[in-house]
């Protein structure tokens, strides 16, 4: 790798091109997939995260989701990928799926695993179908360094371990070796 950068342009690999062509054969008004920020804060403090700023910026309230909802459905959205932040710091998380299977569209959260067991277990009851759930490193000692809290490398994996026995719903683990 001698004479070579450390950074890779993405328009240098065919990136840009893929999602140009993408783009190009979508039908307009029609998506099928939707990633959303639902918050812009969080209970950890990851050194390597772009933490979003919510400078003034609101979480959407229940009327907005069913707003916003109503949009997706309308553009025949089947996958709603709620995200953040942390979206388990919502207290309300719990409806916002609700109302997002409501209007028939599938849901999967991105999540950092830390919260109590039963609040996960709740999505599910809820309808979530994937939770997306990082793990920084399978080393109890170094967790703190890369979530920026201590005591929740156990509870994580705890919530890993239990979610993986659940048939309703999928899990999908990102850890950094």
């Amino acid at each position: 790798h001698r004479g070579k950068s450390a950074v890779v342009k993405l328009e240098d690999i065919g990136f840009l091109e893929v999602v140009e062509t993408r783009a190009a054969s979508m039908t307009p008004g029609k998506i099928s997939y939707c990633e959303w920020i639902i918050t812009a804060r969080c209970n950890f403090a990851c050194p390597y995260c772009n933490r979003l700023e919510p400078r003034g910026v609101q979480d959407p309230d229940l009327s907005q989701v069913r707003e916003f909802c109503g949009i997706l459905a309308a553009m025949n959205c089947r996958y709603v990928h709620l995200t953040g932040g942390e979206p388990t710091v919502r207290q309300d998380l719990g409806e916002i799926v609700r109302i997002i299977r409501d209007h028939g569209m599938r849901v999967g959260i991105s999540t950092n695993g830390s919260r109590p067991t039963q609040r996960y277990l709740d999505l599910v009851d809820a309808g979530v179908e994937l939770f997306s759930i990082s793990l920084d490193t399978h080393d109890r000692a170094q967790n703190p360094q890369f979530a920026g809290v201590r005591g929740v490398f156990d509870q994580v994996v705890e919530n890993i371990r239990v979610l993986s026995t659940k048939r309703s719903c999928s899990l999908a683990n990102n850890l950094a070796v």
